[in-house]
């Protein structure tokens, strides 16, 4: 869409371009932009008074006849390419400021588009946490009801395939009798600083589910 925005004001700088160059070539054919009139126009635009050109006096040039007035033709001329000039130049600076609200139409478009979607992969990110949780949830319910019915030692070597943080998790939600017998269960010295390990991090979330739980040990 940006591109087509690109290209849209593209042709019409091209075109007001090409305007102007036939404006100014068939002004320069009627003589309208030689250097005189061109200094003039610039005086009257800075605010100043066109300098009056220089007559050399019939004394001092004799032969050389007065400048003539324009005749009504001429004057007609004139008028007519000023008018053909300002026409052209309003035609093109509409088509310009065209372009411009047709940019800035499609622009806040691409905005608008850009936050939509924006707002779709947020709503699809939390529909995905959710489920995920959910889904955790379940699961971590259905772990807890087979680590209490399944025996200690069992339990504890299914507990030590799980990283540490997981294992703190399972033994702040499971239920402190059986918490504490797979404690007991850690017996050799390798699996003391283990449980020894856990027990730290759990201290740290909650010292007294902490104190419970090694009570044994």
């Amino acid at each position: 869409m940006l591109k087509r925005a690109f290209f849209a004001a593209a042709i019409v700088t091209m075109l007001n371009a090409a305007a102007l160059t036939g404006v100014a070539a068939w002004a320069a054919t009627r003589g309208y932009l030689s250097r005189d009139r061109v200094h003039a126009a610039l005086a009257v635009l800075r605010g100043e008074s066109p300098a009056a050109t220089t007559q050399p006096s019939a004394a001092s040039q004799p032969g050389q006849d007065s400048p003539q007035p324009a005749t009504a033709e001429q004057l007609r001329q004139r008028e007519t390419a000023e008018e053909i000039a300002r026409t052209e130049l309003e035609r093109r600076s509409q088509e310009i400021a065209n372009a411009w609200k047709l940019l800035e139409m499609q622009q806040l478009a691409m905005v608008r588009e850009k936050e939509s979607l924006e707002a779709d992969r947020k709503r699809f990110a939390e529909e995905v946490r959710q489920q995920a949780a959910a889904g955790s949830d379940d699961g971590f319910a259905k772990e807890l009801e087979i680590l209490g019915g399944i025996k200690a030692k069992d339990a504890k070597a299914l507990l030590r395939l799980k990283p540490d943080a997981d294992v703190v998790r399972t033994l702040m939600a499971l239920d402190a009798r059986v918490g504490r017998k797979i404690v007991g269960e850690c017996k050799e010295p390798e699996e003391r600083l283990w449980i020894g390990r856990i027990l730290d991090k759990l201290h740290e979330q909650n010292a007294a589910r902490a104190e419970v739980l090694g009570g044994s040990s």
